[in-house]
């Protein structure tokens, strides 16, 4: 059928994790709106898989849990740092998937 394609997804920079549906590799972080930090990811044929994603500061403290670091965007005086958790160690944390995590979107 249809080949592979880029598109871009957005994660706030809003303190809480964003659920996102992806089936390819992300390809590329940057920020070109203000408070919102942007990635491209192939999109393909395969099915798409809930992601947990959110933005982090310099300096800011970090959860106790896996993190995959996908990439830093600068912002004037602000470094903004692309994280994913793992959902296998999300759901591993003390009080299951919820803990001490604000989430958005859809898991």
């Amino acid at each position: 059928m249809g080949a592979e394609m880029i598109h871009r997804f957005m994660v706030p920079i809003d303190d809480e994790w964003h659920f996102i549906k992806l089936s390819g590799r992300i390809l590329h972080v940057d920020m070109r709106h203000a408070r919102v930090v942007e990635f491209w990811a192939l999109v393909g044929e395969v099915e798409p898989v809930a992601r947990a994603f959110r933005v982090f500061g310099t300096g800011q403290k970090l959860p106790d849990a896996k993190l995959i670091w996908w990439g830093s965007v600068v912002a004037g005086d602000f470094v903004w740092h692309l994280a994913e958790v793992e959902l296998m160690a999300w759901s591993r944390l003390p009080g299951g998937r919820d803990a001490g995590f604000s989430t958005k979107g859809e898991l």
